[in-house]
C-alpha cells in the first residue's frame, strides 16, 4: 500500500509521489511513516528525508534538509523544508 508525499520548499514543491515509507530526521530522532499512520506533526532537524517505494528495502529518493516540519494525516505526508 502507498500514500502521498510532498516535499515543499520556499520555492515550491520539489517532489510529489506515492511511496510505501518515508523516513524523516526528527529533532528527537529518526521517524518513519507507513500507510495509515496516526495523524501527527513533527519538528525536523538536520538530516535526510528518505523515500521508499512500496515493498522496497533501498531508498529511491534522498533529500538533505537542515530543518523543517513533517505533517501526516489521512495518508498524506507533507514535509516542509526550511
Amino acid at each position: 500500500m502507498t500514500f502521498s508525499v510532498s516535499l515543499v520548499t520556499a520555492e515550491g514543491s520539489t517532489h510529489h509521489q506515492n511511496v510505501g515509507l518515508v523516513m524523516v530526521p526528527g529533532v528527537e530522532g529518526l521517524y518513519g511513516f507507513l500507510t495509515d499512520h496516526a495523524p501527527c506533526s513533527l519538528a525536523l532537524g538536520p538530516g535526510d528525508v528518505t523515500l521508499y517505494a512500496a515493498g522496497a528495502t533501498t531508498p529511491h529518493t534522498q533529500v538533505a534538509l537542515q530543518a523543517g516540519y513533517a505533517l501526516f494525516d489521512n495518508n498524506v505526508c507533507t514535509v516542509v523544508m526550511v
